[in-house]
């Protein structure tokens, strides 16, 4: 074998190629009328598709192996649109007849690949053959020249010659510029063997292909098979004989190795050429690199058995439907519930098919205007029937699948999860929350009855207590008015000591009626001047503290709604507490204000009186409790309860704040915004 260098490889590429062109083209088919290379083509294609027919049946998987040759042959013989003709033909028969799914133009994840693969050799086959018969055609103009008769290249000058010899040249080389463009933009390389000495010659693009340097390429069958992937090669030299000896074309796809190790997935495709007695003089081809391609291929694989286990053993109900509302795919749980084995089982059919049809128009009807508006469903909760008819219940959200044009709904993906046991839980809680509502209304009638009793039982005792007490407080003050003179001082002292506790129990009664009455009066809402309530309470405070130092602050206090008597007591309860507390103090100060928290008005009465010390802050509002003696200060203990009371009542708060000697603050909140009182 010998090897070349890089002027004499290019030479060979060209002469290699145009003597292709120049014993099968001749450049005739440009010469032929346009309709009859069509017809031709179209006739190419029928054969094809005859051949075709005859192979499938034994050789499976090989749908196009048929049609590479009809779109070479038209494309050599007929020119590059003929061939075009031929190959979309082609493509479209194998893809409606030949491939799954079987008469349809849908196509499976695993038949892209080839289908593009055919589509773009062919194209490229036709681009390659149209540029080799235009340099077919000045080929021959260039020879005509060359071989004029000698009167005639006598008769002209030589440099009219040399002029004319360098423009065919130069057009030659313009040509293969834009062949070498075309095949290195779209990653295909050109390779032509000859058969009968062995000489392999390869365009620029080959070398990329195979990462292999030209002047380490020594243009041999041995050469080529050097770069193989080892475990590739006794196929790869089975499908050269097989091609050579016409048994099949040459179409196959196999790894090469390049220097640095890496692997490289190579598609190639290639014809024979003979002549008249048939036998083969030499084949011409094309590689392309198809790795990106394979590891697109070994990716969505990958991503098809995730989304497969997925389907398969997903708890959840999913479910992806088409235009025509049926199932294209669904998740295992779907056909469990359905009663069949296989999700696959479920692809093709329609709601009415599978569930109840009552329970099919629910589902039609909610789907009808996702696909009209492409607006989702989401969080609607349906019934359904498993196999063994039981009904259940599940959680879906329905959304709406576009198509390239991001406008028409294409599909719908719906997913949901069964809640029947949670849908039985709140069934449950609802009806527990029922039989709660009974009790909580039983409970409430009987509360209203032993109010009603105490109602009754405390006027009863008010009535059987003030009739003894009026008599001993009658008979005590007969007592010292008529037989004064006959007491002596610890008797009179005895007597007011009487007295006294019997207009404290007196007045303790009345609180307690007061009390009671908070509980049961009905209130009238409306909207309260707060600020106009403080000051007519002062105004009536104000003889009781005719002799005290006081200093009354009052701020300007927003208003608030509720029953107006009610906070009228409130008000006074509180100022009369305050006065009574610091009217040791000298001044004493009261202060009125207050602010809004969140959605609360908040309002103060603060003092500086005895205070309190805070550990004992939750026994101020209740009944009866009191943090300083009867001696130190008159009351009876419920005052704070009232208000207590009262505010409650109006859906409001009360605490308080306070300190020892440095006095003690009485706020309530009343709501700012509507609420329910009581």
């Amino acid at each position: 074998m010998w090897r070349r260098n890089s002027n004499m490889a290019s030479n060979g590429v060209i002469w290699a190629k145009n003597k292709v062109i120049g014993n099968i083209l001749h450049g005739e088919a440009m010469l032929v009328a346009p309709w009859v290379t069509y017809a031709l083509s179209i006739a190419i294609f029928g054969i094809a598709l005859a051949a075709q027919f005859i192979i499938m049946p034994v050789e499976g998987g090989a749908e196009f192996v048929a049609f590479y040759p009809a779109v070479f042959f038209s494309a050599f013989l007929l020119g590059a649109r003929p061939g075009l003709l031929t190959l979309a033909l082609s493509a479209t028969t194998v893809e409606y007849i030949f491939l799954p799914p079987f008469g349809s133009f849908r196509l499976e994840a695993g038949q892209l690949a080839p289908l593009a693969t055919f589509i773009v050799s062919g194209g490229a086959f036709c681009f390659l053959t149209h540029q080799m018969q235009l340099r077919a055609v000045e080929l021959r103009k260039y020879k005509a020249i060359v071989e004029s008769s000698s009167d005639a290249i006598i008769g002209e000058s030589p440099g009219g010659i040399i002029t004319e010899r360098k423009q065919a040249e130069d057009a030659l080389r313009e040509k293969e510029e834009r062949l070498a463009l075309a095949t290195v933009n779209n990653g295909v390389g050109i390779w032509d063997w000859n058969l009968q000495t062995q000489e392999m010659i390869w365009d620029d693009s080959m070398y990329a292909l195979y990462h292999i340097r030209r002047e380490d390429f020594i243009g041999t069958e041995e050469a080529w098979r050097a770069a193989l992937h080892p475990d590739d090669l006794t196929r790869g030299d089975q499908e050269v004989d097989d091609a050579i000896s016409g048994k099949k074309p040459f179409e196959t796809e196999f790894r090469v190795v390049w220097p640095n190790g890496e692997i490289h997935y190579i598609k190639a495709v290639a014809k024979v050429f003979r002549d008249d007695m048939g036998t083969p003089l030499r084949m011409l081809g094309i590689n392309m690199d198809v790795s990106d391609l394979r590891k697109t291929e070994v990716e969505l694989r990958e991503l098809n058995n995730d989304f497969v286990t997925l389907l398969e053993n997903t708890g959840d109900i999913i479910c992806f439907k088409g235009q025509d509302s049926r199932i294209r795919f669904c998740s295992q749980t779907l056909a469990n519930i359905t009663g069949h084995s296989s999700w696959r089982d479920m692809i093709g059919k329609h709601d009415l098919e599978i569930f109840p049809k009552d329970t099919a128009r629910i589902y039609y009807e909610e789907e009808l205007p996702i696909f009209r508006d492409g607006k989702p469903l989401m969080n609607k909760t349906d019934p359904y029937y498993d196999a063994q008819g039981r009904r259940r219940w599940v959680n879906t959200n329905k959304l709406p699948v576009f198509g390239d044009d991001k406008r028409t709904v294409v599909g719908i993906f719906g997913i949901s999860r069964d809640i029947t046991e949670l849908k039985e839980a709140e069934n449950k809680i609802n009806e527990l929350n029922r039989d709660l509502e009974r009790r909580v209304d039983e409970r409430t009638a009987q509360l209203e009855a032993a109010n009603k009793e105490l109602e009754s039982f405390s006027y009863s005792v008010s009535h059987d207590l003030r009739t003894p007490l009026r008599a001993v407080d009658g008979f005590s003050r007969i007592l010292q008015d008529e037989y004064a003179d006959k007491l002596d001082d610890e008797g009179k002292r005895l007597l007011n000591v009487v007295r006294d506790n019997t207009s404290r129990m007196q007045h303790l009664i009345d609180d307690i009626l007061k009390f009671s009455r908070t509980s049961r009066l009905e209130m009238s809402y409306s909207e309260i001047d707060m600020l106009g309530l403080v000051h007519a309470v002062v105004e009536e405070l104000s003889p009781s503290v005719a002799e005290v130092n006081l200093q009354m602050e009052i701020e300007a206090i927003p208003a608030a709604t509720g029953d107006r008597s009610m906070m009228h007591q409130v008000f006074v309860n509180l100022l009369s507490n305050a006065i009574k507390f610091s009217r040791s103090k000298d001044p004493a100060k009261i202060k009125v204000g207050s602010f809004i928290e969140g959605d609360e008005a908040v309002y103060f009465v603060q003092d500086n009186g005895v205070g309190f010390d805070m550990q004992y802050a939750d026994k101020l509002f209740g009944v009866f409790q009191r943090l300083h003696g009867v001696n130190e200060f008159e009351g009876t203990g419920i005052g704070l309860a009232i208000v207590k009371r009262i505010i409650e009542r109006q859906g409001g708060r009360v605490w308080a704040e306070g300190k020892l000697d440095e006095g003690a603050t009485i706020y309530f909140a009343l709501p700012t915004k509507d609420k329910n009182h009581e």
